[in-house]
């Protein structure tokens, strides 16, 4: 390998360095390291009696991000006889389309919302990690590679906020609800602002091939004067400080003019406003979302806007603003499509092609939805993942076949010239101009190309950006098995596959002519598995299978170069 190729995958690992640390900064739900989803607890009656309004805004003035605001809940499970009106101040149970959640009267909010069809996240504790705590004299406990059990998938956590109704600022205080179950299994939501609106909200679960629910909010001024003031939806969560990079933790998310937004969450401490039409709002983690999808004609506005609980934790979400003038008597109504579950791509199209962008898939997205279809593809004729990823390393290695060939026959070529290069470098040491021309005459004579032996890195880099992405991000992948593996989508506890892949290298290293390198590039040249070895360790298996793939044909393929390339002649430097 020479100084040219070495200075690529230091360039191509630099890089990489750079984009993960970017990515990190501007899109943290997506990164982290391996722990649970939050998990539901049975203390949620604690909180009750605290009133939505009492939550404190985290920023001042008067646009400052809201308090708490009435949230609605999906609809009921199994419908009651009577639509009996329900005490205030309690928490009421909401089941329907495999949701297990709650409301809280106090405010109207949905919360405690589980998957229960769905498994959360494995709390994955490295091998090494867990001898390392040993060593420092930790009692990390006895060593579960795959930790505890993971229970169902938690979307949001007690402390939710999610279809709150209002008016006002968003700082106004939310208004008590009552709640109604009719006998159709719709669920009904009716209470009144402190600015004397009335505010009703229907969800009814519309079942099919994908369970949604209808929900519908009225706004009606109940007073004898008009309001010119905001009618508001609410969409809030607590966010982890220090998601991990494995981490299923909830972000706000939303489709603004056609564009996809998000705001760092850390330096949000101003409300965030997007003016245009609103294609969806969601709350959503990795791998699943709960999406408001608008439906008809609709006037709002979105606002990213951070709100301090009243145990001091930040809530981070969406406000959904509608700035419509009521007459007295007068009343206006917005009406939603709301879906809970999977981000499945092909679901999340079947119910509006614009929810497609939910997913996202990173810097090379264009790369990355072709990796995920060939996936799909593979893993419909063999049924296992892991398979798949083998199938997709072999058809990707086929694809750049004549590149690597070309590339693998230049870094021959190159290594045979070392030579005449030495020589002229020499000759030529104190005249760097000429030296260069003398350099490019050689590469000209004997047909070689000195860039030849970095472009298969290079073009093979957005590959593994794209998969990694694909596997961070898409829900097909999550929880797939493959041989000892339990998630693809998570880091290998046992450290066996990295291993393997680091030992790969060093025997590469031995089909790699290095006899010419000067000692600083042959010193690199050892170091480099040890230095991608630490990364192996952090990537998801999946990737890392398909790293063990690529760099098996690849050993193949140096081995029948070497045995076949011909040496080229070497010829005297002229003067």
């Amino acid at each position: 390998m020479d100084r040219r190729t070495i200075l690529a995958v230091v360039l191509a690992l630099t890089t990489f360095l750079l984009w993960d640390s970017w990515m990190n900064y501007r899109y943290p739900d997506r990164y982290g390291s391996t722990t649970d989803s939050a998990v539901v607890t049975d203390d949620v009656q604690a909180e009750v009696g605290a009133s939505p309004a009492s939550a404190e805004p985290r920023t001042p003035a008067a646009a400052t991000p809201a308090a708490a605001t009435p949230v609605p809940a999906p609809a009921a499970s199994a419908p009651e006889p009577a639509p009996a009106p329900e005490p205030v101040g309690r928490l009421v149970p909401f089941q329907g389309c495999d949701i297990d959640a709650k409301i809280e009267m106090n405010g109207g909010f949905l919360r405690s919302a589980v998957l229960t069809d769905q498994t959360a996240a494995y709390n994955v504790q490295p091998l090494y990690k867990w001898l390392w705590a040993r060593v420092r004299g930790a009692d990390p406990g006895p060593w579960k590679p795959w930790g505890e059990p993971p229970g169902h998938e938690t979307l949001l956590t007690d402390h939710a906020r999610v279809l709150g109704m209002g008016s006002g600022e968003w700082t106004s205080p939310s208004a008590p609800v009552s709640v109604n179950r009719q006998a159709d299994g719709t669920v009904v939501l009716t209470g009144t602002t402190a600015d004397g609106i009335e505010v009703t909200r229907s969800l009814r679960a519309v079942p099919g091939g994908t369970c949604t629910f209808q929900v519908t909010t009225t706004w009606r001024n109940t007073g004898a004067t008009p309001y010119d003031g905001k009618l508001w939806l609410q969409l809030h969560d607590v966010v982890p400080p220090n998601p991990g990079r494995y981490d299923n933790a909830v972000q706000p998310y939303t489709l603004v003019n056609g564009k996809y937004e998000y705001v760092h969450l850390s330096k949000l401490e101003e409300p965030k406003t997007f003016e245009g039409p609103v294609g969806w709002m969601a709350i959503a983690d990795r791998y699943f979302a709960l999406v408001l999808l608008p439906e008809g004609d609709h006037s709002g506005q979105i606002a990213f806007t951070r709100i301090l609980r009243d145990g001091g934790e930040d809530a981070f979400g969406l406000y959904y603003t509608v700035d419509t003038p009521l007459a007295a008597g007068a009343a206006h109504t917005e009406k939603f499509e709301l879906y809970m579950g999977p981000k499945d791509t092909k679901v999340l199209k079947s119910m509006d092609p614009k929810l497609g962008k939910l997913v996202y898939l990173g810097l090379f997205s264009f790369f990355g939805k072709i990796l995920l279809i060939l996936l799909q593809f593979f893993h419909s004729l063999v049924d296992q993942w892991g398979v798949a990823i083998i199938l997709l390393t072999v058809a990707v290695k086929g694809l750049f076949f004549p590149l690597t060939q070309t590339s693998f026959k230049s870094s021959q070529a190159m290594s045979a010239l070392q030579p005449e290069l030495q020589a002229i470098r020499e000759q030529y040491k104190d005249k760097p101009e000429e030296l260069n021309r003398r350099t490019m005459e050689l590469f000209k004579e004997r047909g070689v190309n000195p860039l030849g032996g970095c472009l298969p890195m290079l073009v093979q880099f957005p590959v593994w950006i794209s998969l990694y992405q694909v596997l961070l991000n898409s829900v097909e992948l999550y929880h797939t098995k493959f041989l000892y593996l339990r998630d693809l989508s998570s880091v290998d506890p046992y450290g066996a596959l990295p291993a393997v892949v680091v030992v790969l290298m060093l025997v590469q290293q031995q089909f790699m002519p290095t006899g010419n390198m000067d000692p600083t590039q042959a010193r690199m040249m050892k170091l480099m598995p040890l230095l991608f070895g630490f990364f192996f360790f952090a990537f998801p298996s999946g990737l890392v299978i398909y790293i063990f793939v690529n760099m098996v044909l690849t050993i193949i393929q140096q081995w029948v170069i070497r045995r076949t390339f011909q040496q080229p002649t070497v010829a005297a430097v002229s003067t």
